[in-house]
């Protein structure tokens, strides 16, 4: 996992397109590498992006 979140923003830094996080979440690339980086606990696999953003919210 932390080699994904190493090499996501180093090598493929300018791309452009959507990425599938398997729980019904597609994002922009840009938005993904900002919560990657943002959240370094989110495991993308495991949990949606709305469980991220309440658990970000304090909810």
């Amino acid at each position: 996992m932390d080699a994904a979140r190493a090499f996501m923003p180093q090598v493929l830094a300018g791309f452009s397109g959507l990425i599938d996080t398997n729980h019904g979440d597609v994002l922009e690339f840009s938005e993904f590498v900002r919560l990657i980086e943002n959240h370094p606990r989110w495991d993308w696999r495991r949990a949606p992006v709305a469980q991220l953003l309440d658990q970000a919210d304090g909810a």
